[in-house]
């Protein structure tokens, strides 16, 4: 029986490129001595050069070094961890997620509130695919 149930599960579809770069992104660029040079004051440079990557990974199904522009990989201080997490996120496969127990009128700052519509946020966007 369990062979025969996983002969008929459906291949996983591929995850939405902007969820992987966001996701990797998280991971790597949270402690990075440039986050914010590369995510405030030169955001559109950022946001294109992911944007530059997405049908060479799509096609591929894959990042590559060369997927990305020169003057982004030189510049990026952590590129050979940023790809290596692309790589990493792109191979999961989410089967089921849950938000429970948020509780605002205890959390005053809101932090748990943002923190749960980020995480909303990104179960949808992975799940929709």
């Amino acid at each position: 029986m369990y062979d025969s149930f996983f002969t008929e599960v459906s291949p996983p579809r591929p995850e939405n490129p902007a969820v992987l770069f966001d996701r990797a992104a998280e991971q790597i660029c949270a402690g990075c001595l440039l986050q914010r040079d590369c995510w405030q004051a030169h955001y559109n440079d950022t946001y294109n050069a992911f944007n530059d990557a997405c049908p060479r990974l799509l096609r591929r199904g894959s990042a590559c070094a060369e997927d990305f522009p020169l003057h982004f990989a030189s510049r990026c201080l952590h590129f050979p961890q940023l790809l290596e997490a692309i790589q990493m996120v792109a191979k999961t496969n989410v089967v089921g997620a849950d938000v429970n127990e948020l509780a605002p009128m205890l959390d005053q700052s809101g932090v748990s509130t943002a923190a749960a519509c980020k995480v909303l946020r990104e179960l949808l966007l992975a799940l929709s695919q």
